[in-house]
């Protein structure tokens, strides 16, 4: 399996090549199942408070989600719910 997806994207296609190890140690404190966002922030603060995390990904770190942001911004972002509604044809409040 590639460590891109069909189109990478900007971080994918600048960053350093992932050094990855197929090698796990017999035993792990505490073992963090994904490197995505979540999974390599988890890892890094338990570093910090003197533990020693193994992280574990299926194809590499920022992978998923994490790495494809697709940078939702709009300028429908400065409008007010009330026009936002009157644009989408909304014609009563939604509880």
């Amino acid at each position: 399996m590639s460590v891109f997806h069909d189109a990478p994207s900007y971080w994918q296609a600048t960053a350093p090549a992932p050094v990855m190890s197929t090698d796990l140690p017999a035993t792990a404190q505490i073992v963090v199942v994904g490197g995505g966002f979540f999974g390599a922030a988890t890892a890094y603060f338990l570093a910090r408070a003197g533990a020693a995390p193994l992280v574990i990904e299926q194809v590499a770190p920022a992978y998923g989600a994490t790495g494809r942001n697709g940078g939702f911004t709009s300028s429908e972002r400065r409008k007010g719910m009330p026009m936002r509604l009157r644009g989408w044809g909304a014609t009563r409040r939604v509880p």
